[in-house]
């Protein structure tokens, strides 16, 4: 039967009272005829041909609409796994949040929730110009009707698609939820959907589905302008394997919808750019978008891995209309202009590779797609599978496989060293009361040392801030200059149209590579002194019983602490590398945060990559907004005088130099190194509170008179220990 609907949107452009008045119809006839699309018959089919010069061959096409797009539960044995752990933790939850400290009990649970982060699914989001047909593309994978979809921009929120399984319990028979942002500067942070304090906390409305006609509609007479994100739980094969994110096209009226896309794109774990085929990246606004989201695409594996940038496609949308003939010179065209753009330095801070090498992996990864045609779909639905059902599949289940064997040795540990705390209490109190009053006495020079450790590390940051500082003008003064940019021009060979808009984007490529370039260097510098203070830091907690009370040793648990001091930031600044050493909770940290699932991975392998991943995200909005400004800004001016290179070079100089461009990024610099500061009074602090926390727990012994509440306490460890060491994994 016709799919009337997609041929009206797709194939005509038209909104359904043109269509309606082209045929000489109702609306409501159409509407109705869209809704039962087995009522079109013979009469009508042929009238339309008529009116609209079409075949009855491409009318028939117009009704190849794809069944869902079908994957196999790829997750299903993980979520096993996860789910016997679940339950086996589940069934001593009650007891141990009874029998432990609010502290150790929190450890507990914030390393098993990176158990729950590392195996959940990816998420895939489709980016693009508005009317690149993002929803229609979701709406066919999926196989039914969800996210709304016009010929016009619609899309005016980000919406998550997952599958009805992943919903909490707690969230009832409700489908769709509707939040705001946290606030002006941080959006709705998905990755937190499960709790509900903070659901509620910033949920506009609950309901069913027709809620995102209402709430993500730009053209819906009662806007919500406040909406950030919607979620929609369905049933739906891919969504077994993924999730789906649904977002705001680049370049509408809205500078919101820029900053959401922007924003979201920092979360996923693949993009699908979508660019119609007839106007495949014509656009300078496309071209720039298509750019960025590249050179801050997650990596998968290595250059060298047949897997390297298979989480990326690059989609001619609408493809029939330039026909399957045309379809590989498009390729050539919007594959040109967009390596053209790229970044040689950005490249290379990203991907470890140069351009040429990058550029050559970058050929295979555009694709065409058409809702009613097989043959134009074909190659993105085959790599399209292979990403969901063999690549992301076989990366998430070991990175899932060490977190939670991880888990098991941490949740081990922690009962073998209360067993020993409390073997000490019962065998030799005498012990434990000559710890605690060497702890006691020993108290404030430990915290003068440890606030001599903080200051020592804040002055050396302070340094780090003011040499990045330095060097960054220094290197704008050489490297930003007239002549630099009209070799710019000559060697991207641009004309008198193009220059304005793309010289300002490639130029603040310049500026983003060097703040990357040199705040991943300034932060190997910086990981190395942080070793060097939580290793004093750690020696100063654990001496005094190690050194003097060796019978009567009970270590801090530093990973545990540090964790938990890292997770109470808002913003982690430089410290986001020293999360490095923290195996799967340096992950949780950061994909708590609102980074990728595959970003975060990255910050495991320690040293320069993890100096890199911790530096990722910086400077990338300010890239595009200074670059897209200052593009506008140059389009209407009049140059004179000199060659039209020389003039547009001065006056991109004097734009630059006006707008304080140097000063945005040295802001982004002296930000990074102040969290970074902020984060090391709030550790030390932490670490203070702790060694008070432990003088606390070793008084408290010593006053458990009877001695039958401490065997009774270590026969429940004992048996506890027993059951974790057959917890499944």
């Amino acid at each position: 039967m016709l799919d009337l609907r997609s041929l009206r949107e797709q194939r005509l452009q038209l909104t359904v009272d043109q269509f309606a008045e082209r045929l000489g119809l109702p609306v409501e006839k159409i509407i109705e005829l869209e809704h039962h699309p087995e009522r079109v018959d013979v009469a009508l089919l042929m009238k339309i041909g008529q009116v609209f010069g079409l075949s009855l061959e491409t009318l028939l096409q117009a009704s190849q609409k794809p069944a869902a797009f079908e994957v196999k539960p790829v997750y299903r044995e993980l979520r096993e796994r996860q789910k016997r752990m679940d339950d086996y933790l589940r069934s001593k939850i009650n007891e141990m949040k009874l029998q432990l400290s609010v502290n150790d009990f929190q450890s507990i649970m914030r390393s098993y929730e990176a158990v729950s982060l590392d195996s959940s699914k990816p998420v895939i989001s489709l980016l693009g110009p508005s009317d690149a047909g993002k929803s229609t593309m979701i709406n066919a994978l999926l196989g039914q009707e969800v996210v709304l979809s016009q010929w016009t921009p619609t899309t005016s929120a980000a919406v998550f698609i997952k599958h009805i399984e992943d919903k909490p319990a707690w969230m009832g028979e409700d489908d769709v939820w509707i939040f705001r942002a946290e606030g002006a500067q941080a959006g709705f942070n998905i990755r937190q959907y499960k709790i509900k304090s903070y659901c509620h906390k910033h949920l506009i409305k609950k309901g069913d589905r027709s809620l995102l006609t209402s709430y993500t509609n730009r053209h819906d007479k009662g806007f919500h302008a406040e909406v950030d994100t919607a979620i929609v739980f369905l049933d739906a094969p891919i969504l077994q394997a993924c999730d789906l994110a649904d977002l705001p096209g680049f370049g509408t009226d809205t500078k919101k919808d820029t900053d959401l896309a922007s924003r979201a794109r920092g979360m996923s774990d693949a993009m699908i750019f979508l660019c119609q085929s007839n106007a495949f990246f014509n656009k300078e606004e496309d071209i720039i978008f298509a750019k960025t989201m590249i050179q801050q695409l997650p990596v998968i594996r290595n250059s060298e891995d047949s897997t390297f940038l298979s989480n990326l496609f690059i989609v001619a949308s609408q493809a029939r209309i330039v026909g399957e003939s045309q379809v590989d010179k498009i390729f050539e065209r919007g594959y040109t202009a967009i390596a053209n753009q790229l970044s040689d330095e950005l490249v290379r801070a990203t991907y470890g590779v140069g351009k040429a090498q990058f550029s050559q992996k970058l050929r295979s990864r555009f694709f065409s797609y058409e809702v009613d045609s097989a043959a134009l779909r074909a190659g993105f639905e085959q790599q399209l599978l292979q990403l969901l059902e063999t690549i992301l599949p076989a990366y998430k289940q070991e990175r899932a496989h060490k977190t939670m064997q991880q888990f098991k040795e941490r949740l081990l540990y922690f009962f073998r060293r209360e067993i020993v705390k409390y073997e000490e209490a019962i065998q030799d109190r005498n012990a434990i009361e000559r710890s605690y009053e060497e702890m006691l006495a020993r108290k404030d020079s430990v915290f003068s040392k440890i606030n001599a450790e903080r200051d020592q590390l804040i002055q050396e940051i302070e340094e780090i801030r003011e040499r990045n500082l330095s060097a960054y003008r220094a290197w704008e003064s050489q490297s930003i200059t007239v002549s630099a940019m009209e070799k710019l021009i000559k060697e991207k060979g641009y004309n008198k149209k193009n220059a304005p808009k793309l010289l300002p984007t490639n130029v603040t490529d310049l500026y983003h590579a060097k703040l990357q370039e040199m705040l991943q260097q300034s932060t190997a510098d910086f990981q190395q002194k942080a070793d060097r203070y939580l290793n004093n830091v750690e020696g100063l907690l654990n001496g005094i019983s190690k050194q003097n009370m060796d019978e009567a040793y009970i270590p801090f648990d530093m990973q545990g602490i540090l964790a938990g001091g890292l997770a109470g930031l808002g913003v982690l600044g430089g410290l986001g590398v020293v999360a490095s050493g923290l195996g799967n909770l340096g992950g949780y940290i950061l994909v708590a945060k609102g980074v990728s699932l595959l970003s975060a991975a990255g910050i495991s392998v320690g040293g320069t990559a993890a100096a890199a991943s911790a530096v990722a995200a910086i400077g990338g909005p300010i890239t595009l907004g200074i670059g897209l400004a200052v593009g506008i800004f140059l389009i209407g001016r009049a140059i004179f005088g000199d060659s039209w290179q020389t003039r547009l070079a001065k006056e991109l100089k004097k734009k630059l130099d006006q707008e304080q461009v140097a000063e945005k990024y040295m802001d982004q610099i002296d930000a990074y190194w102040n969290q970074t500061k902020e984060g090391i009074r709030h550790l030390s602090d932490v670490f203070q509170k702790e060694y008070e926390d432990k003088v606390m727990e070793k008084k408290n012994l010593l006053l458990q008179q009877d001695s039958e509440d401490a065997e009774r306490q270590l026969r429940w460890l004992k048996e506890g220990l027993d059951y974790f060491e057959g917890m499944p994994q």
